[in-house]
């Protein structure tokens, strides 16, 4: 199985066996595609079954898991209240909250730019800024904990 990670305007990163590929994908209408990974293109054919999607390429069946960077970011940190982390290697570009803040869920943290694309991370639920891990400009790893941040009680 490959993860598929959306980059925005038919751009994607894929997943497989622990390697990181990028690739672009042009819909052609009913189901078929242009693929391409790297020089390589490929023309395939796509059928979506429940949240998987079996793409059919070069005689080969991949199936695909999409992958939402928002939900791994904030996933495993709203019971531990221990912050957030980074879905990927980025820049912090902007902290919207203030330390100290009381915030909703879903309420703006900072803004990660990875991959050519702006992420906004999110409070997991309503809760207390505590303190920010990084300053904007600062480079982050993949998993970093960006926020310390404090689920409200109830």
């Amino acid at each position: 199985e490959v993860d598929a990670v959306w980059c925005g305007a038919g751009a994607w990163t894929l997943a497989v066996d622990g390697e990181r590929h990028d690739a672009t994908a042009r819909a052609h209408g009913h189901g078929l595609l242009t693929v391409a990974i790297g020089d390589r293109r490929f023309g395939a054919s796509v059928v979506a079954r429940g949240d998987r999607r079996h793409v059919f390429i070069a005689g080969s069946h991949v199936a695909m898991r999409f992958v939402d960077l928002l939900g791994v970011a904030g996933s495993g940190h709203e019971e531990a209240g221990s912050g957030l982390a980074a879905p990927m290697p980025g820049k912090v570009v902007a902290l919207v909250a203030s330390p100290g803040a009381s915030v909703d869920k879903g309420a703006a943290l900072l803004v990660l730019e990875a991959m050519k694309m702006e992420h906004t991370i999110t409070a997991p639920s309503a809760g207390l800024v505590k303190a920010f891990r990084y300053a904007a400009g600062d480079q982050v790893a993949e998993g970093a904990e960006l926020v310390d941040f404090e689920p409200s009680a109830g």
